[in-house]
């Protein structure tokens, strides 16, 4: 089984990588790692740039599976710096439209579902590789949350445990070539009020790192 892991930065892609053996490779205009289970593409930030980079990747080579990867933050209570979330459900978190009645999801506007549950059979090999993780929906939004508020709204609609930028535009990558998409993510910090002085990206990195190593270089699904 081949996969796809798709990050957004080249900084992830590094952490990822640290302790893994890797080769250079290309996919179309898009840089690639290539270690003996996966390919690694940096896709950019944002939905539309992993949506493009997927399935860009996926047009031009064969895979069995995609992981969208990085770091994230968690919602209150849920996770701390430094451990590793895994999606139960990729949600997209601000797409659909505003109105006097607050946010309607694509789904509230009858377009299209915005929650996608993952495999069951590929969410228990993960966990069983990864070991100790915490599980649950992750979001995907344009705009990282930046307000208590804000996270509050978001923590009682999805009942989320991660907040990350790519994740939903991975899935959307995937979805015309019927393959399956997991989440796993490494938390920095508590999704609220923006407080970057309370960020621990390097715990993150670290967990990134051991990610890498359990995923990307021997078969576990």
């Amino acid at each position: 089984m081949r996969l796809l892991a798709v990050v957004a930065t080249e900084q992830e892609r590094s952490a990822l990588l640290r302790s893994v053996t890797a080769e250079p490779a290309q996919a179309g205009p898009y840089r690639t790692a290539r270690t003996e289970l996966a390919d690694v593409l940096v896709c950019g930030i944002g939905p539309a740039a992993a949506a493009a980079g997927t399935a860009t990747a996926l047009a031009l080579g064969s895979y069995e599976v995609v992981l969208s990867l990085g770091i994230c933050g968690a919602f209150r209570g849920t996770a701390e710096a430094g451990e590793l979330v895994v999606a139960t459900e990729l949600v997209a978190a601000d797409l659909g439209a505003d109105s006097t009645e607050g946010f309607l999801s694509t789904s509230a506007l009858g377009w299209a579902d915005d929650v996608a549950a993952v495999d069951p059979e590929l969410l228990t090999a993960v966990v069983a590789r990864l070991g100790d993780v915490v599980t649950g929906p992750v979001v995907t939004v344009s705009t990282v949350t930046g307000t208590r508020d804000r996270a509050d709204v978001l923590a009682e609609r999805y009942g989320p445990v991660g907040e990350a930028m790519e994740g939903w535009g991975v899935l959307e990558g995937a979805r015309p070539f019927g393959l399956p998409v997991l989440e796993v993510r490494a938390v920095s910090n508590v999704v609220g009020d923006r407080d970057t002085s309370t960020w621990d990206v390097p715990a993150a990195f670290a967990a990134l790192t051991r990610a890498g190593s359990l995923l990307l270089e021997e078969p576990w699904c």
